[in-house]
């Protein structure tokens, strides 16, 4: 059995530094999502709380299992921010993969995507607070036997996730997972 850790963060990171204005949810084709009711509901009043924030989430989560994804409970991220999931797949190839993308943003798209990114842009981190988070990222990472430059920058981590001593360490992967946790929104300032 293979486990596919994701870091909302990580994939709102993405979607963030793939699209525009806050209406723009971004992804294949930069094609507007629609808010969907259960989204409306929650951004209706124009703030976005953990606890709906966690909702929305748990909702998504609930998505994933309706289709028969098996989805372990969610948890909170070492920053404290954001909710990390963690999805057992029976097989890593190509195919399963594919179905799994799929249902992600299925998922997402009907119950998380805009409370997500309100969430997140309501909960910034001022870039002081995202260069302390580099630097323990860096430490993180050392720590876990990676060769870190002393000058490494926000968008070299993004490449860290091809590095052969990333790929396979546990330790390493949990190291970039709460960098991503922590400076989701740097990548628009």
């Amino acid at each position: 059995m293979f486990l596919r850790r994701y870091s909302v963060v990580l994939v709102l990171a993405l979607v963030v530094a793939s699209c525009g204005d806050a209406g723009d949810a971004g992804g294949a084709g930069d094609l507007v999502v629609p808010v969907s009711d259960f989204q409306e509901n929650i951004l209706a009043d124009g703030e976005v709380t953990f606890v709906e924030y966690e909702e929305a989430k748990v909702a998504e989560i609930g998505c994933l299992r309706q289709l028969g994804y098996d989805v372990d409970p969610p948890i909170l991220d070492a920053a404290g921010r954001g909710i990390n999931v963690g999805i057992n797949l029976s097989s890593d190839d190509a195919a399963t993969e594919a179905a799994l993308d799929k249902a992600l943003t299925m998922c997402r798209n009907e119950y998380s995507v805009h409370v997500e990114r309100a969430w997140y842009r309501s909960t910034e981190l001022s870039r002081e607070e995202q260069l302390v988070a580099l630097e323990s990222a860096k430490d993180c990472l050392s720590n876990a036997g990676v060769d870190v430059d002393s000058l490494t920058t926000f968008d070299d981590f993004y490449e860290f996730n091809r590095d052969p001593q990333v790929t396979g360490n546990v330790a390493a992967q949990d190291c970039l997972a709460l960098f991503y946790d922590l400076i989701a929104v740097a990548s628009e300032e």
